[in-house]
């Protein structure tokens, strides 16, 4: 069964972010594998000077089913009640949990090393609209309270609804990506992004 390993990494900066795995070794080899990759929650600014893993205290305590919000590539938002081994059985292997935003959140994905290669999903913006990272494949975000997953408030569910309401597009551009949702065209016939010509 899966345990969940809070991990703190120091570079530049000091980053925290959680993890699931069998064992505390598979859990460590997971994090070095994805930062030698960088395929870390944040961008990489630094060499590694330090890392340290604890299991978490409330990681046996969890409900036995959580609601949250689970968004499939190319597809809107879902409101789910799914349990962790319901979450493992469809997305398999190590999970990786995240804490993008600043709201009592975690969002819960696959771990991007497994095959086969998940397509992109979801980008992840800041609250000023910057570009933080991007999600592969189906994620489940839920609520997070004294080191435990809880169920979303009807407010969290209703604002992250609109947060990845539209899938995003993604192209490529020269060496990198580009991410664009794919909102509906209105009945005007006025792209989305596009102010009326007077």
């Amino acid at each position: 069964m899966n345990q969940r390993y809070d991990v703190t990494l120091h570079e530049h900066h000091i980053h925290t972010y959680s993890v699931y795995a069998p064992s505390e070794q598979e859990a460590r080899e997971h994090v070095l594998r994805d930062y030698a990759r960088n395929r870390l929650p944040f961008r990489r600014k630094g060499n590694l000077r330090s890392m340290r893993l604890e299991s978490s205290p409330g990681s046996g305590t969890r409900p036995a089913e959580t609601r949250g919000l689970y968004v499939d590539t190319g597809t809107a938002p879902c409101p789910r009640t799914l349990s962790l081994d319901m979450l493992c059985q469809q997305l398999p292997g190590p999970l990786s949990c995240l804490r993008p935003f600043d709201d009592p959140v975690v969002l819960i994905c696959r771990d991007p090393r497994l095959k086969p290669v998940l397509p992109p999903n979801r980008i992840l913006r800041s609250a000023s609209g910057d570009l933080t990272g991007m999600i592969s494949g189906p994620f489940f975000l839920c609520g997070f309270r004294d080191g435990d997953l809880v169920s979303l408030t009807d407010e969290l569910l209703s604002k992250y609804a609109l947060v990845f309401q539209f899938p995003d597009r993604f192209l490529k551009c020269g060496k990198g990506i580009m991410a664009l949702p794919l909102r509906p065209e209105p009945e005007n016939g006025t792209p989305p992004d596009a102010a009326p010509l007077s």
